[in-house]
């Protein structure tokens, strides 16, 4: 895992990471690796007792595709980032029409939402 050798100079940094899914891969990573946790929750539910109460100095949201979750989780986070801290969102704010083959017309263009992501 590309995180784990960004810290490896650094014995006390820790990488915590958060996903809805239960992933074995995670939990094998987390048993052979004691500076990776893995923790089963959304981002968007972050409570800096996750983190050891640690500041955060990378924070990187990569777990859906709906604004209002990383903007959910970002407002959890933003009392626990440090100074310097570094943000990364990746696919907030896709369209309805990237994700479906057969969008409405009505549908085109509009952004992702609870309601248009909705598997109907």
């Amino acid at each position: 895992m590309n995180w784990l050798h960004a810290i490896a100079d650094d014995p006390e940094a820790r990488v915590f990471s958060y996903d809805i899914m239960p992933y074995p891969s995670a939990r094998d990573l987390e048993d052979s690796d004691t500076r990776f946790i893995f923790l089963q929750k959304s981002q968007a539910d972050f409570d800096a007792s996750d983190i050891e109460n640690r500041p955060v100095e990378i924070a990187f949201f990569d777990a859906g595709h709906l604004l209002e979750y990383s903007l959910k989780a970002f407002e959890r986070i933003l009392p626990s980032l440090s100074p310097n801290a570094l943000v990364a969102v990746h696919d907030t704010g896709l369209h309805v029409a990237d994700h479906r083959v057969e969008t409405a017309q009505a549908d085109k263009g509009r952004p992702f939402t609870a309601e248009t992501c909705t598997n109907e």
